[in-house]
């Protein structure tokens, strides 16, 4: 595998201590988390659509297609961020906004 990428279907936001958790710091917190791992994620991938790295031009347009959506992702975030469950409660379903990564293996 070229690198390891990252499984964002459900991801997990942990309540900061001695706070109250009010619906803005909830939305405040998953989208900082959310930035961390988009840039994380945009890092990990940079080096593959270099021009002189070894993939097909078709994966290479298909990851460059994955890596825009990655930059457009602060202007699809929902209004608030729904949670999985309430066993869960920082536990926050993507699969509505995350774009799917391509398979390049």
């Amino acid at each position: 595998m070229l690198y390891d990428k990252i499984n964002y279907q459900n991801m997990c936001i942990s309540k900061p201590d001695g706070e109250d958790w009010t619906e803005e710091k909830f939305n405040d917190q998953v989208i900082s988390h959310l930035k961390e791992v988009r840039t994380k994620e945009l890092e990990l991938s940079d080096k593959l659509v270099q021009e002189d790295f070894p993939l097909p031009d078709d994966v290479k347009a298909q990851l460059k297609v994955y890596r825009q959506a990655l930059r457009d992702l602060p202007d699809n975030y929902p209004s608030t961020f729904t949670t999985v469950d309430d066993a869960n409660p920082g536990e926050i379903d993507t699969s509505s906004f995350w774009p799917e990564h391509p398979d390049i293996s």
